[in-house]
């Protein structure tokens, strides 16, 4: 299993876009978190713009103005997906490994840069870290 993790700081231009997709393919990720995407909706032609053809399967947070949006994508013939979790600051996405059916949950978070929020986004992976019992990864910040 290789996991990529990246702040990819906006995909709204074409040539953030093709590095992200380049970078993508020249690594091979079974599963991959993007933070920082500052999209508000993914439709299949976007998702072509910076995801590989193998992780064509992704769960999505959206943006809240020019900041934020959350992408999580996988391989599907790595993992199955069982259940997807949107918070306010996270994604979990649970899965099932399909070599030996192995149970595991990602959580791509995208943490708040106001320090007053900080309290509410703690808050919010521990009530997660509470209802996750399985190999649990938090990815981003």
């Amino acid at each position: 299993m290789s996991l990529l993790s990246w702040n990819v700081r906006g995909l709204g231009q074409t040539t953030r876009c093709d590095d992200v997709l380049c970078e993508l393919v020249a690594q091979r990720p079974s599963f991959v978190a993007l933070q920082e995407t500052k999209l508000s909706n993914i439709d299949a032609r976007k998702r072509k713009t910076f995801l590989p053809t193998r992780l064509s399967d992704f769960a999505f947070k959206e943006s809240h103005g020019a900041a934020g949006g959350i992408v999580s994508a996988w391989d599907s013939s790595f993992c199955t997906l069982r259940s997807t979790v949107i918070w306010t600051y996270s994604l979990t996405t649970s899965f099932t490994l399909k070599s030996d059916s192995s149970p595991f949950t990602a959580t791509n978070v995208y943490a708040p840069t106001a320090h007053a929020d900080k309290p509410a986004f703690l808050a919010e992976l521990h009530d997660l870290a509470a209802s996750i019992c399985e190999p649990w990864v938090v990815i981003g910040f």
